[in-house]
């Protein structure tokens, strides 16, 4: 009887085994010969393809999953990550074809203490070679954050090459770790990249970027750069070494390119860009032998920096921008001070002429200030306890002087090469431009206990102050819709500390009339230290003989027409553009005339109607409204850009705008017309920021006729409420929903 039960018990269990097995998804094979294999949970111990899959794999990964297909010297292998979240282990996968990783929804990976948040490699890499025939890619429009530790040693490590394309990746990382390290060449194609976190660093053989957004901290080019105009990147260093072949660098970027090689560096300035010592310092090995600022171009040299030019030569000729030293230059020992005039340097810095000899006075070490002015240098200053034995200051010497009982130090145009130490509760005054290389103390310690005065300056690695003297504030004035507000800016004498206080601010107003002008007379006033302090400003309000007045812009052929007058100006609407042959159009957000400035506004009903050689139209911040039928039948138009204030969209706005691919609905949108963009039947993208729109602020058919499989991404709070409305407003069940 009881080898019968154990029979049927067996049996029962075969039976819910192979249930169970016919329960989970089945997935569509990538290849034949593929098997669905389950291999387990990712979440705490990292995902491990060092010895490839030859069999379709799913792993569980927090609440998503992960899914390996594999591939074939013709059909890549297929790495999907879905939602996934791995806590700690990082991701491994060491391939010899092609992989493409597909990027869904947002997912998160936490790295190895020691080692990388995310490798990729060759399993035929070889460190001799500069190119490889294998490449992964990383797409799929989704988001991948991946976090490292202080210990891990990069983010993202390839030992093959990488593309980047309509993804989001967003690393963190403790500080000055590699965000993508590449032996070989890394391309990014509309996606965008960001290293959140101190010294983000991407290195890679050969580079290009088009379109898409990157924020790193370092860029180390090996060979070639090329980036387009149209990628939005943000670099404050581009690295290289003298054996690149080509830099292709976009005029917009803001960023200091260094060359490496055998003699030193060569540093080329695009752009705004700073040197800061948080991050590199120039050893006596690694001068700067040619300094190169492009027109309109601009180099910061942020204090507590030193940038070593001893070597450089033709600096009159290579800076045709500006170079702004606020720490140290240092010029060969040739430099006159008309040379340094000559430079048109500014700054609160010095700039150092290396002596040729440090026995002859003549060729000694000499420093000046930025404007070519020479400063008196002396050493390291200490006034606690004057003339009482050896190693104390003399109480007088150039640029400086002491006195002994009302404790009081005048400096005058002085470089101190080291501390200025003072007694307790001493007095410093100053006048001209004031140096200190290091700390500025009271009796040893970095502290508090001294007054400053004077009309010049002084700099120092540290100092405080007990109090200040301010001169007369500098008022400034902000324009508001309502009319100014004001501020008033103390400066201390020292030049070191500022003040700034916010004015209280009336207003006397003459209205205009259509025959006189009028005027608004405000008064701003502060209180500050006990004492008032006032100034006014007036402003004329023209002759209302201006509302209604179409305005043609000459230069861009543009009509508008004025909708209000105000004292400074007021607000206008882009009626049209006088030429219906004209393919590109910015909307600017003002426009100037005789004196006054008018605000962009509004865009005309028809404005475009019918201009059929319209391709691309960028609409400025301050326009709130488009028109109906503003673009309506404007079939070439393929690009739109709409500015972040608009907050109508009117009816068929972009009727059979049959061009259209994608469009971007700003956050402060809170109306969309009926059939606003019905007949855009290649729309394939549409992305809405704003959280205002309702069933009843969006007309019908406003989404009819765009792509049935077009991509519709949605504020994630609003993703059921919007999928349900716009599929009622037009858009196919087909579309694919996206949160962002």
């Amino acid at each position: 009887m009881r080898e019968v039960f154990n029979r049927i018990w067996n049996g029962i269990l075969l039976v819910a085994f192979m249930v169970a097995c016919m329960s989970q998804p089945v997935l569509e094979a990538h290849a034949s010969s593929a098997v669905v294999l389950w291999g387990g949970d990712v979440t705490n111990t990292g995902l491990n393809l060092y010895t490839t899959p030859t069999d379709k794999m799913v792993y569980k990964a927090g609440e998503g999953t992960i899914t390996w297909l594999p591939g074939d010297a013709t059909t890549p292998a297929v790495l999907t990550l879905d939602n996934a979240t791995i806590e700690s282990g990082g991701i491994l996968v060491s391939s010899d074809i092609d992989v493409e990783i597909q990027v869904i929804g947002t997912n998160r990976v936490f790295g190895n203490v020691v080692g990388c948040v995310m490798e990729l490699e060759d399993k035929n890499y070889n460190s001799q070679n500069t190119t490889t025939d294998h490449t992964y890619t990383i797409t799929g429009g989704g988001t991948l954050e991946l976090v490292g530790t202080k210990a891990s040693s990069h983010v993202l490590h390839l030992l093959s090459n990488l593309v980047i394309s309509d993804v989001t990746i967003v690393a963190d990382c403790s500080a000055d770790k590699y965000l993508i390290e590449t032996y070989y060449d890394l391309s990014i194609e509309n996606a965008t990249v960001t290293g959140d976190y101190e010294g983000s660093y991407i290195w890679a053989n050969n580079f290009t970027m088009t379109g898409g957004a990157l924020t790193v901290d370092f860029l180390d080019i090996q060979r070639n750069a090329s980036i387009s105009s149209e990628a939005d990147i943000d670099v404050k260093y581009v690295f290289t070494n003298d054996w690149y072949e080509k830099l292709d660098l976009p005029d917009n970027m803001d960023c200091a390119v260094l060359v490496y090689s055998e003699d030193g560096i060569s540093c080329l300035v695009v752009g705004d860009a700073t040197l800061d010592a948080t991050y590199w310092n120039f050893s006596e090995d690694y001068e700067v032998i040619d300094l190169t600022i492009k027109e309109g171009a601009s180099l910061t040299i942020a204090e507590g920096f030193h940038l070593d030019l001893t070597y450089a030569s033709n600096l009159s000729e290579t800076m045709e921008g500006d170079l702004v030293v606020n720490g140290t230059v240092t010029l060969p020992s040739s430099a006159t001070a008309e040379d340094i005039a000559k430079l048109n340097l500014t700054g609160d810095g010095a700039v150092v002429v290396a002596g040729a000899s440090d026995t002859e006075e003549s060729t000694k070490e000499k420093v000046y200030t930025t404007e070519g002015k020479e400063l008196n240098v002396v050493a390291g200053l200490d006034f606690t306890n004057v003339g009482s034995g050896d190693g104390q200051t003399a109480a007088t010497g150039d640029g400086y002087t002491w006195d002994t009982a009302s404790k009081t130090l005048a400096l005058s145009g002085a470089y101190i090469t080291g501390s200025l130490n003072l007694p307790v509760e001493s007095k410093v005054v100053v006048s001209g431009i004031n140096i200190v290389t290091g700390d500025v103390t009271v009796a040893g310690t970095v502290s508090d206990a001294f007054t400053l005065s004077g009309e010049g300056k002084i700099t120092s690695a540290s100092k405080k102050y007990v109090s200040h003297i301010y001169g007369e504030p500098t008022f400034t004035w902000t324009e508001t819709e309502d009319g100014y507000t004001a501020k008033a800016i103390f400066v201390c004498q020292g030049g070191e500390d500022t003040q700034t206080v916010d004015a209280k601010v009336t207003a006397t107003t003459t209205e205009a009339t259509y025959t006189a002008e009028g005027k608004v007379v405000y008064e701003a006033e502060v209180t500050f230290n006990g004492k008032d302090y006032t100034d006014s400003k007036e402003v004329v309000i023209p002759k209302n003989e201006l509302m209604g007045v179409q305005i043609e812009d000459a230069k861009t052929k543009a009509i508008y027409k004025v909708t209000s007058v105000t004292a400074i100006g007021g607000t206008v609407e882009y009626v049209k553009h006088k030429s219906k042959a004209v393919k590109n159009v910015t909307i600017p957000k003002t426009i100037t005339m005789d004196g006054l400035t008018f605000k962009v506004t509004s865009i005309a009903t028809k404005a475009f109607k019918g201009y059929k050689k319209l391709s691309k139209v960028t609409v400025g911040n301050n326009v709130k409204t488009i028109g109906k039928k503003a673009f309506s039948g404007c079939n070439k138009l393929k690009t739109v850009k709409i500015g972040s204030n608009v907050t109508t969209i009117g009816d068929k706005v972009f009727y059979n705008c049959v061009k259209l691919t994608s469009i971007t609905i700003p956050s402060k949108v809170s109306k969309i017309g009926k059939s606003a963009f019905e007949k855009c039947k290649k729309l394939k993208t549409v992305t809405i920021k704003s959280k205002k729109l309702t069933a009843k602020k969006v007309g019908a058919k406003a989404f009819k006729g765009i792509k049935s499989t077009a991509t519709i991404k949605v504020p994630k709070k609003k993703y059921k409420t919007y999928k349900s409305m716009l599929c009622k407003k037009g858009v196919s069940k087909k579309a694919r929903f996206k949160k962002i």
